[in-house]
């Protein structure tokens, strides 16, 4: 039979109205707001319908304000949003969804593609630090060529210079004559020597003019034998003092700076090598330092061995 609607009071069809799963009263589906979307997802979900009436009773049971999970705020299908309106927005979503997951592929392809490049870069300089690797062996290997041959250069240039003496000391004049300036000395020194002796004299002259308290450039003299050579060389190593007056050359120079010096000609890697040995000398690093033959010979102390300096490495292990 027919009864009537709980709210309206109007009568509900058979099989038209909705009845409370909590007090049994029957409703119209419009009185409380419920449409047939509602009921298969109710069916669905395999939940009962509560009035509202129950419902406003359920939540003063509880004793607070929170709404009971109503119908429409189970399903997405509320009195505010019917079912069609739902998925329109569902389908917007998904509209918007497809294109961020377009755009995320999209991505995806451009961080597959600069990994690619990545790697290919990545093995492009490995080649590359190859490659340098080679160039910087290559150049290690040939500055160590250059420094062999300018150590041959050197050692075959003091070669040619074994017979020859390097004079300092003696005054810059104008229009001199080496050659009487040498027999002079060596026989000051007591040497027998003739102008025969002497293959050849000169004296680099100096790039800028000279002060009256600068050192004038050595005299370096090349004789025909070597035992000239070393003659002279020893003969002034015996005398203390030689000096420029010893000569008859008069000079106002302090006196410290009229003596006269010989020793063997360098060439001026040498004399360099020669400059830092003596350096070291000074600061107590090695305690002998000599010349012989065009060799630089050095001693670390007494006893030590004589080691020869050909180059700034052999330097080295004494600092």
């Amino acid at each position: 039979m027919p009864s009537n609607c709980s709210k309206c009071g109007l009568s509900v069809k058979r099989g038209v109205g909705i009845s409370c799963g909590t007090c049994s009263d029957l409703y119209h589906p419009a009185c409380q707001s419920v449409y047939q979307e509602d009921l298969r997802t109710l069916e669905d979900l395999q939940k009962v319908w509560s009035c509202r009436k129950c419902q406003d009773m359920i939540r003063s049971t509880r004793g607070d304000d929170t709404p009971i999970r109503t119908l429409s705020t189970v399903t997405p299908n509320t009195p505010e949003m019917s079912a069609p309106e739902l998925r329109s927005l569902f389908a917007v979503i998904n509209e918007k969804l497809d294109a961020l997951i377009a755009d995320q592929t999209a991505l995806s392809h451009k961080v597959s593609e600069n990994s690619d490049m990545l790697s290919g870069l990545t093995v492009k300089l490995h080649a590359i630090e190859k490659e340098l690797s080679n160039v910087t062996g290559l150049v290690n290997e040939l500055q160590e060529k250059v420094f062999d041959l300018e150590v041959k250069l050197n050692r075959n240039e003091q070669e040619r210079l074994k017979n020859s003496v390097e004079i300092r000391g003696v005054p810059l004049t104008t229009d001199e004559d080496l050659q009487s300036i040498v027999l002079k000395i060596s026989t000051a020194l007591n040497v027998n020597m003739s102008a025969e002796d002497i293959d050849g004299v000169f004296r680099p002259r100096p790039r800028q003019a000279s002060s009256i308290n600068s050192r004038p450039p050595p005299i370096i003299v090349r004789f025909l034998r070597l035992n000239k050579r070393d003659e002279l060389i020893t003969k002034r190593r015996v005398r203390k003092e030689l000096n420029v007056n010893d000569i008859g050359l008069a000079s106002n120079l302090p006196l410290l700076q009229q003596t006269i010096y010989i020793d063997e000609a360098l060439t001026p890697f040498n004399r360099k090598l020669f400059a830092i040995a003596r350096d070291l000398k000074k600061k107590g690093k090695v305690k002998f330092v000599w010349v012989r033959n065009g060799n630089i010979l050095v001693r670390q102390s007494e006893g030590a061995p004589v080691v020869v300096i050909s180059t700034q490495k052999d330097l080295d292990r004494f600092l």
